[in-house]
C-alpha cells in the first residue's frame, strides 16, 4: 500500500514540475515578445527617445531584468509614441505588456495593470472608441477593489466622468467627478484635484450654470502652484475670462485674456496664443469693433504663418462677422469666401482623417484577437506540455493514471474544438464588421456627393438671381438714359459708363466660379466629353455643363446674358455639331457622362 502511495507521488510529482517548466516557458516567452516590441520602437527613432529611458532600457538588457524597470520604461516610451500620434502602435505595445504582466507574481503586478488599463483607455478616449475605454477604466476599478491598491484609481473615476460628458450624460459624469475629487483630496492628490475641478467647471458651463462654473474654476485655481505649473495656472483663468464675457463682465474678462496672452507671448506658445486673441476679440467687439478687426486681422495672419488651418478658419468668420458689423461688405465677402474654401478642404482632410481612424480601429481589433489567439495558443501549448508528461509518466506506473490521462485528454480535445468553433464564430463577426464598415463608407461618399451637388445648386441659382438682378439694373440705366434730355451729355455718358461696367461685372468670373464648383462634383465630365467630341469649342462645353445641371434656356441666358433665342440656337449648332437626332432630349444625353 506505501509503495502504490509512493508511485502516486512521484507521478504527482513529476506532474507539477512539468507544468511549472511550462509555465515558466510560457511566461518567458511572453516577456520576450515585449522586449522584441520594445527595441523596435526603440529603434524607430533614436533622437525622439530620451537618454534617460536609453540608458534604463540597457540596463535592463544587461542583466537587471526587473519588471519594475521593464514597466518603466514601456511607460514611459508609450507616452512618447503618443505625442507623435502612434496609437495604434501603443496599444498594441500596451497590449502585450498587459498579458504579460497579468501572468506575473505579487502585489506590483496590480499596481502595473492599473496603470497599463488607464493609460490605454486614455488613447481609445482619444480615438473616439468610448465603450473599450469605459471598460478598461471600470477594470481599474474591479482590480482596486480586488487588490486594494489606489493607482490610478482617481484618474479612472475622472477619466469615466470624462467619456459621459462627451456623449452628454451629465448627471453620471458629476457623479463620478465628484468621487474623483473626494478620493483625490482625502489622498492630498493637488494636480489630479487641479484637473477634477476643471473638468466640474466644464461640466457646469455647459449646463449654462456660470456661478457653479467659477466656483469650480476657483477651487482649481487655488491649487496650483503659478511659479512650477504656469500654463495649468493661465489655462484655468482663460477658462474664467470665457465665464465672465458670458455673464457681460467684459472689462474684467479682458484683463484675464490679456495677462494671459502675455504669458503665452512670452513662452512661445502660437496655437494657445491664437485662441486667446479671438476670444478677446469677441470680449471687446461691442464697444472697440475697430480693435476687434485689428486682432481678428492678426490672428488669421499668424494662423496662415502656423498652417493651422482649422484656426485660420475659425479667425476668418471672426473677422468676417466684424467687417460685416463695421459695414465693409467687400472685406467681409472676401473673406468669406476664402474660410468657406479652407472649410472645404478641412472636411476633405476630416474625412480621410475618419476613414484612417476606422482603419486604426479595425487594426486594433485584429491585433487584439491575434494577441488572444496567442495566449489561447500558449496555454494549449502548455497544458500539451503537462498531458505528455503525466501520460508518458501514467503509462509507466499504472493503468488508472493511464485512464485519467485518457480522459483529461478528451475534455482538452473538447475544450479544442469549441475554441476551434469559437474562432469561426469570431471570424464571421470579423467579416460582417468589415462588410458593415464598408457599407458606412459608400454612405458617406454618397452623403458627400449629395452634399457638393448641392451647393453647386446653390451656386448655380446665386448666380441666376445676380445676373437677373444685373440684367434689371441695366434695363432700367438704358430706360432713364432714353428718357434723359438730349443736352444733358455728361449724364448720359456717365450712365453710359456705368452700363459698360455693370455688363463687366457681369460677366467677369461668373462662369470660371460655376466651373469650379461643376468641377468638384464632376470630376471627369469634361475628360470624358473632350475625349468623346475633341471638335467642341469652349463656349460648346461651357453650354454642355450647363445642360449637365438640367438647366433651361431661359436660366442658361441669365447667366450668360445672352437672349432665349440665341441660347435655343446655340442648342441646334451643338446638336449639329454632336450628330444627335432631333428627338434626343440633351439634358437626358449629358447625364450619362
Amino acid at each position: 500500500m506505501l509503495y502504490r502511495i509512493f508511485l502516486i507521488f512521484i507521478v504527482l510529482l513529476f506532474s507539477w514540475t512539468g507544468f511549472s517548466s511550462a509555465q515558466e516557458k510560457g511566461l518567458s516567452d511572453m516577456r520576450n515578445r515585449l522586449v522584441q516590441d520594445v527595441d523596435i520602437y526603440m529603434r524607430i527613432d533614436s533622437v525622439f527617445v530620451s537618454d534617460d529611458l536609453d540608458s534604463a532600457w540597457m540596463g535592463y538588457k544587461n542583466g537587471n531584468e526587473s519588471d519594475s524597470i521593464l514597466f518603466s520604461v514601456v511607460h514611459s516610451l508609450g507616452e512618447r509614441l503618443v505625442l507623435r500620434g502612434q496609437h495604434v502602435a501603443v496599444a498594441s505595445l500596451f497590449g502585450t505588456a498587459e498579458t504579460y504582466f497579468s501572468e506575473i507574481e505579487g502585489d506590483e503586478k496590480y499596481s502595473y495593470l492599473m496603470r497599463l488599463k488607464t493609460a490605454m483607455g486614455a488613447i481609445y478616449e482619444e480615438m473616439g472608441l468610448w465603450n473599450r475605454a469605459m471598460d478598461l477604466y471600470f477594470d481599474v476599478l474591479g482590480l482596486r477593489e480586488i487588490s486594494h491598491r489606489e493607482d490610478s484609481y482617481g484618474g479612472a473615476l475622472n477619466n469615466i466622468g470624462n467619456v459621459y460628458f462627451k456623449q452628454g450624460f451629465y448627471d453620471k459624469a458629476k457623479f463620478y467627478y465628484d468621487s474623483a475629487i473626494a478620493f483625490n483630496t482625502a489622498a492630498g492628490y493637488k494636480s489630479e484635484l487641479v484637473n477634477n475641478y476643471n473638468n466640474l467647471a466644464g461640466l457646469y458651463y455647459a449646463a449654462g450654470d456660470y456661478e457653479k462654473t467659477l466656483d469650480a474654476l476657483n477651487s482649481a485655481l487655488m491649487r496650483i502652484d503659478r511659479k512650477m505649473e504656469p500654463d495649468l495656472y493661465y489655462l484655468v483663468w482663460q477658462n474664467m475670462a470665457v465665464v465672465y464675457n458670458e455673464e457681460g463682465k467684459n472689462e474684467l474678462a479682458e484683463e484675464l485674456i490679456r495677462d494671459v496672452i502675455d504669458y503665452q507671448k512670452e513662452v512661445g506658445r502660437n496655437f494657445d496664443k491664437i485662441q486667446s486673441l479671438l476670444l478677446l476679440t469677441d470680449i471687446i467687439h461691442r464697444k472697440k469693433l475697430d480693435s476687434a478687426c485689428m486682432i481678428a486681422s492678426a490672428a488669421v495672419q499668424q494662423a496662415h504663418c502656423f498652417q493651422n488651418r482649422a484656426l485660420e478658419v475659425k479667425a476668418l468668420n471672426a473677422l468676417c462677422r466684424y467687417e460685416d458689423l463695421r459695414g465693409d461688405y467687400e472685406s467681409a465677402y472676401k473673406h468669406m469666401v476664402r474660410a468657406v474654401r479652407l472649410q472645404d478642404s478641412l472636411e476633405t482632410l476630416d474625412n480621410r482623417m475618419k476613414i484612417a481612424s476606422i482603419e486604426a480601429t479595425y487594426q486594433i481589433e485584429q491585433e487584439s484577437q491575434a494577441k488572444d489567439l496567442a495566449l489561447q495558443k500558449m496555454q494549449i501549448e502548455r497544458l500539451q506540455s503537462q498531458k505528455q508528461e503525466v501520460v508518458l509518466i501514467a503509462l509507466s506506473f499504472c493503468l488508472v493514471i493511464a485512464l485519467g490521462v485518457m480522459y483529461y485528454r478528451y475534455r482538452l480535445q473538447k475544450k479544442l474544438k469549441r475554441e476551434t468553433e469559437e474562432l469561426s464564430m469570431q471570424k464571421q463577426a470579423l467579416f460582417e464588421k468589415e462588410k458593415e464598415m464598408a457599407d458606412q463608407r459608400e454612405k458617406e461618399l454618397r452623403d458627400s456627393l449629395e452634399l457638393k451637388n448641392k451647393e453647386l445648386t446653390s451656386k448655380v441659382l446665386h448666380l441666376v438671381r445676380n445676373n437677373e438682378f444685373i440684367v434689371d439694373i441695366n434695363r432700367e440705366l438704358q430706360q432713364l438714359l432714353l428718357e434723359l434730355n438730349p443736352k444733358d451729355t455728361a449724364k448720359k455718358e456717365h450712365i453710359r459708363e456705368m452700363l459698360v461696367k455693370l455688363r463687366a461685372q457681369g460677366n467677369e468670373g461668373t462662369y470660371e466660379e460655376f466651373k469650379y464648383y461643376f468641377e468638384q462634383v464632376h470630376q471627369s465630365f469634361y475628360e470624358n466629353l473632350q475625349k468623346a467630341y475633341p471638335s467642341l469649342t469652349y463656349k460648346d462645353i461651357r453650354l454642355c455643363s450647363f445642360l449637365k445641371l438640367g438647366l433651361s434656356s431661359k436660366e442658361i441666358a441669365s447667366i450668360t446674358f445672352k437672349e432665349v433665342r440665341s441660347v435655343e440656337s446655340a442648342r441646334n449648332r451643338l446638336r449639329k455639331k454632336m450628330e444627335l437626332e432631333a428627338d434626343v432630349n440633351l439634358i437626358d444625353f449629358f447625364a450619362k457622362f
